[in-house]
């Protein structure tokens, strides 16, 4: 009965792509956000400060009351209805209030209101970890992000290397000896002339005699 057939190839075994798993990245943490009160804004690092979804920065404030009335020898004198209630001019677009009627108080330009909270636009800095886009639009900077999640390689110290006392007199008597024997292959080879052997330590010192 003949001897099986020996198959000599190597085994092939499918490939693995093998993937490192991507950096978790807490944007929130790196940037300073936490959740507020307010639908759709996050406080920035604890100030009276906050970040709208759509991009824009608000503080928070209180309106002064809106008040109507007239410049009287540049005096502001208010004007009320009846029995002193509130007084509410008309209004066109384009002429403004009627009457010579002028309005102080009540919102600022931009005023947003969320949960009965009014906010302003914020007029200040960016905010360190932020890019303004052309649109004026802010937006998280992830080279900022990256910065501050990259895990901090701590650095080596350099190594030092000490030469064992004996070390290279003892390795360097038992190769000569080996080669003055002529018994072994080295003796063989060599004829008895032993080169100098430079046995030092990494750091090119050798140990003291």
């Amino acid at each position: 009965m003949g001897a099986p057939a020996i198959n000599y190839s190597a085994p092939r075994v499918a490939a693995q792509n093998i993937t490192a798993p991507a950096p978790s990245l807490n944007v929130n943490q790196a940037l300073g956000l936490s959740s507020s009160p307010y639908s759709g804004l996050q406080q920035v690092g604890g100030q009276n400060l906050y970040y709208d979804e759509g991009g824009g920065f608000y503080e928070s404030y209180s309106p002064s009351p809106r008040r109507y009335g007239r410049m009287i020898y540049g005096q502001f004198s208010p004007v009320t209805g009846p029995f002193g209630t509130s007084y509410v001019p008309s209004y066109s677009p384009i002429f403004g209030y009627g009457g010579g009627i002028t309005a102080t108080g009540g919102d600022e330009a931009g005023t947003i209101r969320k949960d009965g909270q009014a906010f302003k636009p914020y007029s200040g800095d960016i905010p360190t970890g932020f890019i303004e886009t052309d649109e004026g639009i802010y937006k998280p900077s992830m080279a900022y992000i990256y910065s501050q999640q990259m895990p901090q390689v701590a650095m080596q110290p350099n190594r030092t290397f000490s030469t064992v006392p004996g070390y290279q007199a003892a390795v360097g008597n038992l190769l000569g000896n080996l080669a003055m024997s002529g018994t072994s292959g080295a003796g063989r080879f060599l004829g008895g002339n032993v080169p100098a052997l430079n046995l030092g330590t990494p750091s090119g010192k050798t140990a003291a005699k």
